[in-house]
Protein backbone atom coordinates (compact mmCIF):
# COMPACT_ATOMS: atom_id res chain seq x y z
CA UNK A 1 0.00 0.00 0.00
CA UNK A 2 1.35 3.42 -1.15
CA UNK A 3 1.45 6.20 1.79
CA UNK A 4 -0.74 9.17 1.09
CA UNK A 5 2.21 11.29 0.09
CA UNK A 6 3.09 9.84 -2.55
CA UNK A 7 0.05 10.42 -4.50
CA UNK A 8 0.81 13.89 -4.39
CA UNK A 9 0.32 15.47 -7.47
CA UNK A 10 1.71 19.00 -8.33
CA UNK A 11 -1.69 19.76 -9.92
CA UNK A 12 -2.96 19.23 -6.31
CA UNK A 13 -0.49 21.90 -4.62
CA UNK A 14 -2.38 24.73 -5.53
CA UNK A 15 -4.41 25.74 -9.10
CA UNK A 16 -2.44 28.97 -9.05
CA UNK A 17 0.63 26.97 -9.60
CA UNK A 18 0.67 26.10 -12.92
CA UNK A 19 -1.75 26.16 -16.02
CA UNK A 20 -2.15 29.79 -15.94
CA UNK A 21 0.86 31.10 -18.01
CA UNK A 22 2.54 32.54 -14.78
CA UNK A 23 3.80 30.57 -11.83
CA UNK A 24 3.48 31.75 -8.43
CA UNK A 25 6.86 33.33 -6.62
CA UNK A 26 5.03 32.75 -3.05
CA UNK A 27 3.78 29.70 -3.45
CA UNK A 28 7.58 28.68 -4.68
CA UNK A 29 9.44 30.50 -2.08
CA UNK A 30 12.19 27.99 -1.25
CA UNK A 31 12.71 29.67 2.20
CA UNK A 32 8.81 30.00 3.02
CA UNK A 33 7.91 26.47 1.91
CA UNK A 34 10.86 24.41 2.96
CA UNK A 35 8.56 22.59 5.41
CA UNK A 36 6.46 21.36 2.03
CA UNK A 37 9.28 19.96 -0.12
CA UNK A 38 10.18 17.76 2.80
CA UNK A 39 6.62 15.69 3.36
CA UNK A 40 6.25 15.02 -0.68
CA UNK A 41 7.25 12.06 -2.43
CA UNK A 42 10.97 11.86 -4.08
CA UNK A 43 9.12 12.28 -7.21
CA UNK A 44 6.50 15.27 -5.78
CA UNK A 45 9.45 16.97 -4.92
CA UNK A 46 11.51 16.47 -7.81
CA UNK A 47 8.84 18.07 -10.06
CA UNK A 48 8.41 21.03 -7.50
CA UNK A 49 11.97 21.81 -7.76
CA UNK A 50 11.72 21.75 -11.54
CA UNK A 51 8.75 24.36 -11.33
CA UNK A 52 11.04 26.27 -9.15
CA UNK A 53 13.69 26.49 -11.98
CA UNK A 54 10.99 27.33 -14.35
CA UNK A 55 9.49 30.15 -11.84
CA UNK A 56 13.70 31.59 -11.68
CA UNK A 57 13.70 31.93 -15.61
CA UNK A 58 10.22 33.72 -15.53
CA UNK A 59 11.72 35.89 -12.97
CA UNK A 60 14.80 36.89 -15.18
CA UNK A 61 12.27 37.60 -18.29
CA UNK A 62 9.84 39.69 -16.74
CA UNK A 63 12.61 42.12 -15.24
CA UNK A 64 13.94 42.49 -18.54
CA UNK A 65 10.77 43.58 -19.40
CA UNK A 66 10.12 45.83 -17.05
CA UNK A 67 14.02 47.57 -17.66
CA UNK A 68 13.11 47.34 -21.34
CA UNK A 69 9.63 48.86 -20.67
CA UNK A 70 10.96 51.95 -18.66
CA UNK A 71 14.03 52.93 -20.74
CA UNK A 72 10.64 52.74 -23.63
CA UNK A 73 8.81 55.08 -21.48
CA UNK A 74 11.94 57.45 -20.79
CA UNK A 75 12.47 57.66 -24.12
CA UNK A 76 8.83 58.86 -25.27
CA UNK A 77 8.58 60.53 -22.18
CA UNK A 78 11.30 63.33 -23.84
CA UNK A 79 9.70 63.20 -26.58
CA UNK A 80 6.42 64.86 -25.31
CA UNK A 81 8.17 67.47 -23.05
CA UNK A 82 8.06 69.92 -25.79
CA UNK A 83 4.44 69.23 -26.07
CA UNK A 84 3.79 70.37 -22.41
CA UNK A 85 5.52 73.51 -22.71
CA UNK A 86 2.86 74.40 -25.26
CA UNK A 87 0.11 74.86 -22.28
CA UNK A 88 -2.66 77.05 -21.16
CA UNK A 89 -2.53 79.30 -17.79
CA UNK A 90 -3.41 77.42 -14.66
CA UNK A 91 -4.32 74.43 -17.08
CA UNK A 92 -3.10 71.50 -13.95
CA UNK A 93 -5.65 73.42 -11.86
CA UNK A 94 -8.45 73.40 -14.32
CA UNK A 95 -7.54 69.79 -14.92
CA UNK A 96 -7.96 68.73 -11.40
CA UNK A 97 -10.95 70.63 -11.48
CA UNK A 98 -12.30 68.65 -13.63
CA UNK A 99 -11.60 65.14 -11.85
CA UNK A 100 -14.39 64.43 -9.50
CA UNK A 101 -12.68 63.06 -7.13
CA UNK A 102 -9.81 65.59 -6.89
CA UNK A 103 -12.27 68.31 -7.53
CA UNK A 104 -14.20 67.36 -4.10
CA UNK A 105 -10.64 67.34 -2.37
CA UNK A 106 -9.65 70.70 -3.65
CA UNK A 107 -10.35 73.59 -1.57
CA UNK A 108 -10.33 77.71 -1.91
CA UNK A 109 -6.71 77.93 -0.27
CA UNK A 110 -5.55 74.89 -1.75
CA UNK A 111 -6.56 76.23 -5.81
CA UNK A 112 -4.44 79.91 -4.69
CA UNK A 113 -1.29 77.33 -4.41
CA UNK A 114 -2.49 75.06 -7.44
CA UNK A 115 -2.33 78.32 -9.21
CA UNK A 116 1.30 78.12 -9.18
CA UNK A 117 1.91 74.66 -10.34
CA UNK A 118 3.60 74.68 -13.97
CA UNK A 119 3.55 70.58 -14.60
CA UNK A 120 2.98 67.23 -13.18
CA UNK A 121 5.34 64.22 -13.94
CA UNK A 122 5.27 60.61 -13.56
CA UNK A 123 8.15 58.86 -13.29
CA UNK A 124 9.33 55.10 -12.76
CA UNK A 125 11.29 54.47 -9.35
CA UNK A 126 14.53 52.93 -10.06
CA UNK A 127 13.59 49.50 -8.45
CA UNK A 128 10.82 49.27 -11.35
CA UNK A 129 8.69 48.27 -8.33
CA UNK A 130 6.57 51.61 -8.29
CA UNK A 131 6.69 55.30 -9.99
CA UNK A 132 6.84 58.68 -8.13
CA UNK A 133 4.51 62.17 -9.22
CA UNK A 134 6.62 65.06 -9.45
CA UNK A 135 4.38 68.71 -8.44
CA UNK A 136 6.32 71.48 -10.22
CA UNK A 137 5.50 74.79 -8.50
CA UNK A 138 7.21 78.43 -9.96
CA UNK A 139 8.14 80.69 -7.07
CA UNK A 140 5.42 81.35 -4.62
CA UNK A 141 4.97 82.94 -1.34
CA UNK A 142 3.30 79.50 0.21
CA UNK A 143 6.41 76.91 0.40
CA UNK A 144 10.14 76.93 -1.00
CA UNK A 145 10.27 73.64 -2.79
CA UNK A 146 10.26 73.52 -6.40
CA UNK A 147 9.22 70.29 -6.68
CA UNK A 148 7.04 68.46 -4.25
CA UNK A 149 6.70 64.51 -5.18
CA UNK A 150 4.84 61.56 -3.92
CA UNK A 151 6.26 57.79 -4.28
CA UNK A 152 4.26 55.19 -4.64
CA UNK A 153 5.64 51.76 -4.21
CA UNK A 154 3.81 48.62 -5.65
CA UNK A 155 3.60 45.07 -4.23
CA UNK A 156 2.57 43.66 -7.59
CA UNK A 157 2.91 46.42 -10.57
CA UNK A 158 0.42 44.45 -12.88
CA UNK A 159 -2.40 44.52 -10.25
CA UNK A 160 -1.61 47.89 -8.95
CA UNK A 161 -1.25 47.09 -5.26
CA UNK A 162 0.11 49.79 -3.38
CA UNK A 163 2.58 48.42 -0.35
CA UNK A 164 3.18 51.95 0.55
CA UNK A 165 3.09 55.53 -0.34
CA UNK A 166 6.11 57.88 0.67
CA UNK A 167 5.66 61.82 0.57
CA UNK A 168 7.53 65.05 0.81
CA UNK A 169 8.21 67.18 3.88
CA UNK A 170 8.27 70.92 2.53
CA UNK A 171 11.13 73.20 3.13
CA UNK A 172 9.51 76.07 4.99
CA UNK A 173 12.60 78.33 5.99
CA UNK A 174 11.05 81.02 4.56
CA UNK A 175 7.97 81.13 6.04
CA UNK A 176 9.09 81.94 9.51
CA UNK A 177 11.25 84.60 8.85
CA UNK A 178 8.59 86.17 6.63
CA UNK A 179 6.01 86.11 9.64
CA UNK A 180 8.17 87.26 12.07
CA UNK A 181 9.80 90.54 10.13
CA UNK A 182 6.09 91.78 10.17
CA UNK A 183 4.33 90.40 13.20
CA UNK A 184 7.37 89.73 15.48
CA UNK A 185 7.26 86.27 17.72
CA UNK A 186 3.75 86.67 19.65
CA UNK A 187 1.75 87.65 16.82
CA UNK A 188 3.04 84.62 14.92
CA UNK A 189 1.74 82.70 17.91
CA UNK A 190 -1.27 84.34 17.68
CA UNK A 191 -1.90 84.05 14.31
CA UNK A 192 -1.10 79.82 14.81
CA UNK A 193 -3.58 79.74 16.73
CA UNK A 194 -6.71 81.17 14.76
CA UNK A 195 -5.82 79.02 11.88
CA UNK A 196 -8.64 77.07 10.98
CA UNK A 197 -8.20 73.09 10.64
CA UNK A 198 -9.67 71.63 7.43
CA UNK A 199 -9.20 68.84 4.61
CA UNK A 200 -6.64 70.08 2.36
CA UNK A 201 -5.40 68.51 -1.33
CA UNK A 202 -1.98 69.68 -0.66
CA UNK A 203 -1.71 67.90 2.52
CA UNK A 204 -1.90 64.54 0.55
CA UNK A 205 1.88 65.92 -1.14
CA UNK A 206 2.89 67.66 2.26
CA UNK A 207 2.01 67.63 5.84
CA UNK A 208 2.06 71.41 6.89
CA UNK A 209 0.92 73.54 3.86
CA UNK A 210 -2.45 74.32 4.73
CA UNK A 211 -1.11 75.30 7.79
CA UNK A 212 1.69 77.48 6.35
CA UNK A 213 -1.42 79.12 3.80
CA UNK A 214 -3.57 80.29 7.01
CA UNK A 215 -1.30 81.93 8.67
CA UNK A 216 0.10 83.74 5.57
CA UNK A 217 -3.63 84.77 4.62
CA UNK A 218 -4.44 85.44 8.22
CA UNK A 219 -1.31 87.45 8.82
CA UNK A 220 -2.43 89.70 5.47
CA UNK A 221 -6.43 89.91 7.41
CA UNK A 222 -5.64 90.66 10.79
CA UNK A 223 -2.69 92.55 10.58
CA UNK A 224 -3.92 94.17 7.62
CA UNK A 225 0.14 93.64 6.15
CA UNK A 226 1.16 92.12 2.63
CA UNK A 227 3.47 89.67 3.42
CA UNK A 228 6.54 90.22 1.10
CA UNK A 229 9.74 87.43 1.37
CA UNK A 230 13.60 88.16 1.43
Amino acid sequence: MRNDKDNVKVSDLGSSAVGKGELRPRFLNPVKHSYLLKILSLDARNRVEELMEIQEVHDRLKAEFYKERGALEAKYEKSYEPLYEQGVPNFWLFAFRGNDVLNDMIMDHDERVLKHLENVKWVRTDNLRGFKLEFYFRPNPFFKNSILSMTYHMIDDDDSIIEKVIGLTIRDEIIPRAILWFTGEAALQKMTKITTEHSCFLDSLSPGVKKHVNILENIQTVVSLRVRFF
